[in-house]
């Protein structure tokens, strides 16, 4: 016996072998009730069935797993409010901590927090870690961290990725070429690092078609029945980030190193040594370690945050002013390497001094001058070695060139080069670097040493490392992103929602949050009336679920629960015609004595291109940037597209009907 029950806006619909039962009113809070309905029905159909008793017994046990269900749910919702309502509440103070320490620099306030756990590697860190965020946006980057053994690559990376939460990383030691081949979505918008990658036998050909389609399609075939072989695909979903640590020795795949950015560790004795003093405090004070880690989970929350709730689309309306030079096509992979870190930086720093704009119905975020800088700032020097393709050894030998050149005294030799090093580099390994700049072409020999006690001379040529990225250039070419900028590049395409000046706090409010405290000086911020969970279970296709939450307090407000498709408390038919009639609504210019909030949401709207006849269907909420439905109860920001999506649900969606004088209660 097949026995299917269905709910539907408060109505228990019940199939018997694909017969169907008469609705029942369906009691959320009285099984027993429910039962006596189905009772009813049951009785009226008895004829029908051989074994009435057995039917009803296995209804019986389909309804009470259908309650066990509900019950689940709510239990796991109530438990993810509360979780999330701490969290909100944490977010607010590290919103303050940014906005109030850092200028609403979030990259900067990221630095700060791993500075706590990673001596020096300013830049590097910095990169890493904006490589890891880049995991949730379409056009992920790449690195490869690259140094010498015991230098410390492994620990750089392993503390970085405590910045996010573990469900979005995956760390593998190793893998076999085959291994993404059937990993199916399971990578996607995740951080993948691979601990060592030894070589071009370790899968580096799959892994650059990864990066560059994002996404992998294999076709094979297997044995049939009787013998014949069938034709099937397996496929991995992209896009994601991908890491990986290696020695100096190991050989990349031209494909490969091509499209990761390859960073190089600081090797030097004072590295060493700070390395040294770090290590001796945590075994002094093991303590530290756990105090470093909670603050490491802020960062882990913001990003949770952001993965979840962020725009992750990004425009960079000056991308036409960023023009790198170099000797060979592969300028065109780092050209677009540069404009994904931008995108990246932006990402990350949305909520603080970022406008938000809307193309063709999707929100884009638009990068400033800063996410430029600050891309230049921490990845100038990887760039430049990316771009003009110089070991580390080189670009360093070449710096020590310019040093001596600037020195009228002095001249460029294998000599000159090795003792200005500092011991790191022995004059014949120098002069083999020296004969690798002059061959690359940054390097002319002017006298050639051919005999004994004669020195070979070398001179700086033309195309210099300056040359080939012009990093004060880059910044000069781009000015302050306006509204005018905007409007002079995209017309009237794409539309202004918003700046966020004022960090998260302000973004909360944007979109349906009120978040208080009693004074600046004492933030002790408290939630007010929004459950910060309804997007996970608003399921139903017919109504927006976008910057849609529902009240917390429930008492005498209406709103449409899609889990059970049911109109909680529905208003009659003449409802819009009272709401016209009601001063309080918004579009009426009438408020209470003493009260601006009417008037501030009014002015807001009116910024916000926001229709009079939208604004019909809501009333003010608990603050200037909060509107309340009239007809389901939801809370919104006062956001344009948003609004007019839900008044349009109303519109097309039929819940409600019935008396015209009596509300109808659907459960």
């Amino acid at each position: 016996m097949d026995v299917k029950l269905e709910l539907d806006r408060g109505l228990l619909f019940i199939y018997v072998d694909n017969y169907p039962l008469l609705p029942v009113r369906f009691h959320r809070m009285d099984p027993p009730k429910t039962r006596k309905e189905i009772d009813k029905v049951l009785e009226e159909d008895k004829d029908r069935f051989k074994d009435i008793n057995k039917v009803r017994k296995e209804i019986y046990k389909k309804l009470w797993e259908l309650y066990r269900d509900i019950s689940g749910k709510e239990k796991k919702e109530k438990e993810s409010e509360e979780s999330i309502e701490e969290e909100l509440l944490d977010l607010v103070e590290i919103d303050r901590e940014i906005r109030k320490q850092f200028n609403g620099d979030v990259s900067a306030w990221v630095k700060s927090k791993l500075d706590l756990y990673i001596v020096g590697e300013d830049k590097n860190k910095q990169l890493v870690f904006h490589v890891m965020a880049s995991k949730d946006l379409d056009d992920p980057i790449h690195a490869s961290v690259e140094g010498g053994s015991g230098i410390g690559k492994t620990t750089l990376v392993s503390r970085i990725l405590k910045c996010f939460p573990e469900d979005q990383v995956i760390v593998l030691s190793r893998f076999t070429p085959a291994y993404l081949d059937y990993v199916k979505d399971r990578l996607k918008h995740k951080i993948l690092l691979i601990q060592q990658l030894t070589g071009a036998e370790s899968g580096q050909d799959t892994l650059h078609v990864m990066m560059t389609e994002k996404g992998l399609r294999l076709g094979t075939v297997k044995r049939g029945e009787g013998g014949t072989y069938e034709v099937y695909y397996v496929e991995a979903e992209g896009p994601l980030s991908f890491i990986t640590t290696t020695i100096k020795s190991v050989k990349l795949d031209e494909q490969f190193r091509t499209r990761v950015w390859r960073i190089y560790l600081d090797d030097s004795p004072e590295q060493t040594m700070k390395i040294q003093e770090f290590n001796n405090l945590l075994a002094r004070e093991p303590w530290r370690e756990d105090e470093i880690k909670e603050e490491l989970r802020k960062i882990q929350l913001y990003m949770k945050f952001l993965s979840k709730y962020g725009v992750k689309d990004i425009l960079i309306p000056y991308s036409d002013k960023i023009k790198l030079s170099g000797r060979s096509v592969r300028i065109r992979r780092d050209h677009l390497k540069l404009l994904n870190l931008i995108k990246v930086i932006a990402y990350v720093n949305q909520f603080y001094n970022h406008y938000i704009v809307n193309v063709d119905g999707k929100q884009y975020v638009v990068a400033n001058k800063k996410d430029l800088e600050k891309a230049l700032e921490i990845a100038g020097e990887s760039l430049k070695q990316t771009v003009l393709d110089l070991p580390k050894a080189a670009d360093d030998i070449l710096k020590i060139c310019r040093e001596i050149s600037a020195d009228k005294d002095s001249v460029i030799t294998a000599r000159e080069v090795a003792k200005r090093s500092g011991g790191r580099y022995s004059q014949a390994t120098a002069r083999n670097y020296l004969n690798y700049l002059v061959d690359t072409g940054f390097l002319y020999k002017i006298e050639e040493g051919g005999g004994r006690g004669r020195a070979t001379v070398y001179e700086l040529a033309e195309k210099d490392l300056e040359k080939a990225l012009d990093i004060e250039a880059l910044q000069k070419n781009v000015g302050e992103i306006t509204p005018e900028y905007l409007e002079e590049i995209y017309g009237d395409r794409a539309l202004l929602i918003d700046k966020f000046t004022e960090g998260l706090l302000e973004y909360l409010q944007f979109y349906g949050f009120t978040v208080f405290s009693d004074s600046e000086e004492n933030p002790k911020y408290s939630i007010k009336t929004v459950n910060f969970g309804l997007q996970e279970f608003l399921s139903n296709k017919e109504i927006s679920d976008i910057n849609c939450y529902k009240p917390k307090i429930t008492e005498n407000i209406e709103y449409f629960d899609s889990e059970q498709k049911t109109v909680k408390t529905v208003k009659p038919k003449n409802q819009k015609k009272n709401m016209e009639e009601d001063t309080s609504t918004i579009s009426n210019i009438s408020r209470p004595t003493g009260s601006n909030i009417l008037e501030d949401v009014r002015s807001i709207s009116k910024n916000r291109d926001i229709p009079e006849e939208i604004l019909e269907y809501f009333e003010p909420g608990y603050d200037p940037y909060v509107v309340r439905c009239r007809l389901c109860g939801h809370y919104f920001g006062l956001n344009k597209i948003d609004l007019e999506e839900h008044v349009r649900y109303h519109q097309d969606y039929e819940a409600y009907e019935g008396d015209e004088d009596e509300p109808i209660n659907l459960g």
